[in-house]
Protein backbone atom coordinates (compact mmCIF):
# COMPACT_ATOMS: atom_id res chain seq x y z
CA UNK A 1 0.00 0.00 0.00
CA UNK A 2 1.01 3.33 -0.89
CA UNK A 3 2.08 5.40 2.03
CA UNK A 4 0.15 8.39 1.30
CA UNK A 5 -3.01 5.95 0.60
CA UNK A 6 -2.49 4.41 3.96
CA UNK A 7 -2.35 7.41 5.82
CA UNK A 8 -5.25 8.86 4.24
CA UNK A 9 -7.03 5.75 4.66
CA UNK A 10 -5.92 6.01 8.58
CA UNK A 11 -6.88 9.93 9.14
CA UNK A 12 -10.06 9.46 7.81
CA UNK A 13 -10.86 6.40 10.03
CA UNK A 14 -9.72 8.62 12.57
CA UNK A 15 -12.63 11.17 11.90
CA UNK A 16 -15.29 8.66 11.54
CA UNK A 17 -14.05 7.13 14.71
CA UNK A 18 -14.35 10.80 16.68
CA UNK A 19 -17.70 11.28 14.92
CA UNK A 20 -19.03 7.77 16.47
CA UNK A 21 -17.63 9.08 20.12
CA UNK A 22 -19.19 12.36 19.82
CA UNK A 23 -22.80 10.84 18.91
CA UNK A 24 -22.68 7.97 21.30
CA UNK A 25 -22.09 5.39 18.66
CA UNK A 26 -20.34 2.68 20.39
CA UNK A 27 -21.61 -0.14 17.86
CA UNK A 28 -19.72 1.82 15.41
CA UNK A 29 -16.55 2.72 17.17
CA UNK A 30 -16.13 -1.47 17.84
CA UNK A 31 -16.76 -1.60 13.79
CA UNK A 32 -14.38 1.35 13.48
CA UNK A 33 -12.02 -1.00 15.16
CA UNK A 34 -11.53 -4.13 13.89
CA UNK A 35 -11.17 -1.82 10.81
CA UNK A 36 -7.90 -0.54 12.48
CA UNK A 37 -7.03 -3.64 13.34
CA UNK A 38 -7.09 -4.54 9.64
CA UNK A 39 -5.30 -1.58 8.38
CA UNK A 40 -2.44 -2.03 10.99
CA UNK A 41 -1.76 -5.44 9.62
CA UNK A 42 -0.85 -4.09 6.26
CA UNK A 43 1.03 -0.88 7.36
CA UNK A 44 4.19 -1.75 6.17
CA UNK A 45 5.50 1.01 4.09
CA UNK A 46 8.10 1.41 1.88
CA UNK A 47 8.84 5.17 2.76
CA UNK A 48 8.69 7.52 5.39
CA UNK A 49 5.71 9.35 6.00
CA UNK A 50 5.77 13.23 5.85
CA UNK A 51 6.38 14.22 9.82
CA UNK A 52 3.66 16.93 9.42
CA UNK A 53 1.28 14.47 8.57
CA UNK A 54 2.17 11.70 10.99
CA UNK A 55 1.87 14.52 13.96
CA UNK A 56 -1.51 15.29 12.61
CA UNK A 57 -2.48 11.75 12.75
CA UNK A 58 -0.82 11.40 16.67
CA UNK A 59 -2.82 14.78 17.38
CA UNK A 60 -6.43 12.96 16.14
CA UNK A 61 -5.53 9.27 18.03
CA UNK A 62 -4.99 11.68 20.75
CA UNK A 63 -8.02 13.26 20.95
CA UNK A 64 -9.92 10.23 19.88
CA UNK A 65 -8.20 8.53 23.51
CA UNK A 66 -9.54 11.37 25.16
CA UNK A 67 -13.09 10.91 24.25
CA UNK A 68 -12.64 7.57 24.88
CA UNK A 69 -11.74 8.08 28.40
CA UNK A 70 -14.65 10.11 29.18
CA UNK A 71 -17.03 8.24 27.25
CA UNK A 72 -15.97 5.22 29.77
CA UNK A 73 -15.86 7.48 32.65
CA UNK A 74 -19.62 8.30 31.88
CA UNK A 75 -20.67 4.67 31.27
CA UNK A 76 -19.12 4.07 34.66
CA UNK A 77 -21.19 7.09 36.54
CA UNK A 78 -24.41 5.59 35.26
CA UNK A 79 -23.56 2.28 36.07
CA UNK A 80 -22.89 3.33 39.93
CA UNK A 81 -26.04 5.39 39.38
CA UNK A 82 -28.13 2.75 38.65
CA UNK A 83 -26.42 0.36 41.14
CA UNK A 84 -26.84 2.42 43.54
CA UNK A 85 -30.80 2.98 42.78
CA UNK A 86 -31.29 -1.10 42.44
CA UNK A 87 -29.58 -1.00 45.88
CA UNK A 88 -31.25 1.92 47.96
CA UNK A 89 -34.53 2.00 46.35
CA UNK A 90 -34.64 5.42 46.08
CA UNK A 91 -36.17 7.91 43.68
CA UNK A 92 -34.85 8.19 40.54
CA UNK A 93 -34.76 12.01 38.96
CA UNK A 94 -34.35 13.13 35.58
CA UNK A 95 -35.02 15.68 32.98
CA UNK A 96 -36.90 15.38 30.32
CA UNK A 97 -36.67 17.32 26.70
CA UNK A 98 -38.53 20.58 27.90
CA UNK A 99 -36.46 20.44 30.79
CA UNK A 100 -39.56 19.58 33.40
CA UNK A 101 -38.30 17.55 36.35
CA UNK A 102 -39.62 14.01 36.61
CA UNK A 103 -39.57 11.48 39.35
CA UNK A 104 -39.99 7.89 39.70
CA UNK A 105 -40.66 6.60 42.91
CA UNK A 106 -39.13 3.11 42.87
CA UNK A 107 -40.83 2.38 46.51
CA UNK A 108 -44.25 1.85 44.16
CA UNK A 109 -45.16 -1.68 43.80
CA UNK A 110 -44.68 -2.90 40.27
CA UNK A 111 -47.94 -5.50 39.45
CA UNK A 112 -48.18 -7.63 36.84
CA UNK A 113 -51.28 -9.63 35.25
CA UNK A 114 -50.97 -12.65 33.94
CA UNK A 115 -53.91 -13.25 31.35
CA UNK A 116 -54.71 -16.59 29.66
Amino acid sequence: MHAENYLDKVEALLDREREALLTGQFETVQALAIEKDKLRAHSDLPTSPPPAQVKRLKDKSDRNQQLFAAALKGVRSVALRLQSFRKNGSALNTYGRDGARQNTDSSRQTTFQKRA
